[in-house]
């Protein structure tokens, strides 16, 4: 086993693009690793994201083809009519910038982290897994449309 970086703040999530180490710090950086080198970037999100307790950046999964077009799916927290709120979001890295780009769903959930997986047909199926516990019921399918949409 090799240490890559130990100059992370609270990490939640991990994947890896080739040879790039992508993480989410709980905070709400994107964390790249690469050649040894690590590089620490925000995400512009439509709702800012909410570092409280066991809420913040948590999950991530890299779109299939995310070397070419540099599309991942975020899950955070955000505060609306005073309570916290998870949202899954699709944002897009341009190599100096994470913007958001759609909102695919919105709940009420204390959940950790997602899993999107793109089919042929174009749609997205998410989930999302407590992180001490097993994978839950809450389960999404987004038509390509719909991923296109912006939350308001």
């Amino acid at each position: 086993m090799e240490v890559v970086t130990d100059d992370l703040d609270y990490p939640w999530d991990i994947a890896r693009a080739g040879d790039r180490i992508v993480v989410t710090e709980k905070g709400g950086s994107i964390v790249i690793v690469e050649d040894g080198r690590l590089s620490r970037y925000p995400i512009q999100t439509s709702d800012p994201i909410v570092d409280e307790n066991g809420a913040g950046l948590l999950g991530l999964t890299l779109a299939p083809d995310f070397a070419d077009s540099g599309l991942a799916y975020f899950y955070h927290t955000y505060r609306t009519g005073g309570r916290l709120t998870n949202k899954v979001i699709q944002a897009r890295f341009d190599g100096r910038t994470w913007q958001e780009r759609a909102c695919c769903w919105t709940a009420f959930l204390a959940i950790g982290s997602i899993m999107a997986v793109a089919s042929p047909s174009g749609r997205t199926d998410t989930s999302t897994s407590r992180p001490d516990g097993p994978r839950t019921g809450q389960r999404r399918r987004i038509s390509a449309a719909w991923r296109a949409r912006s939350c308001a």
